[in-house]
């Protein structure tokens, strides 16, 4: 998987696996945690997404809360994907 930030998500999900994850705890995590601007902090968001959709794609993760509405935050789970079943199991995050 050639994603940017991939390693760095799979990393922080596999070190923490009985907890779920929102997007922007996500970004927060591999950027460090530094002020970026508007475009910066949504080119980091949309690249999270991709790394969630194809992990979720491949069935290493676990769409735990789709975002429903605008601004919402969708959560992923590595723990959960035995727990819940497939009931939300190949859901893609909303862009």
């Amino acid at each position: 998987m050639a994603v940017k930030y991939a390693n760095e998500v799979i990393e922080l999900m596999e070190a923490y696996p009985m907890r779920s994850f929102r997007v922007g705890e996500l970004v927060r995590h591999v950027t460090r945690g530094r002020s970026l601007s508007v475009s910066e902090k949504a080119a980091a968001r949309k690249a999270v997404k991709r790394v969630m959709d194809a992990l979720v794609e491949h069935d290493a993760v676990l769409l735990v809360r789709a975002a429903e509405v605008s601004g919402a935050a969708a959560e992923y789970s590595v723990s959960r994907l035995r727990d819940i079943g497939a009931g939300k199991a190949g859901q893609k995050a909303r862009q």
